[in-house]
């Protein structure tokens, strides 16, 4: 268990210094969220590894995300565009 909190914290750390480095968050999240979709596992990786290294992209996407702004206008937006209301709605 330390040596996946290790890893998860090594990743975490070089994609804040890398976040950090970005003038658009929106884009961080965009890459991470695509290093997320991209990864596959080989012939050589446990499935343990597999998941470990998903769950570990996950959780960098979940920082990342708490910096990102919400805007309303953009929110209202995508629920005109499925015919919702902003009352109506839930947080899935």
């Amino acid at each position: 268990m330390n040596s996946d909190a290790n890893s998860l914290f090594k990743v975490l750390k070089n994609q804040a210094f890398y976040f950090r480095s970005q003038n658009d968050l929106a884009q961080v999240l965009f890459e991470a969220t695509n290093r997320l979709q991209k990864i596959v596992q080989d012939q050589n990786m446990s499935f343990q590894e597999h998941i470990d290294q998903f769950q570990s992209a996950v959780d960098v996407v979940i920082q990342i995300a708490r910096f990102v702004p919400v805007y309303p206008s953009l929110v209202d937006a995508v629920l005109k565009g499925k015919n919702l209301e902003r009352d109506k709605a839930t947080k899935n």
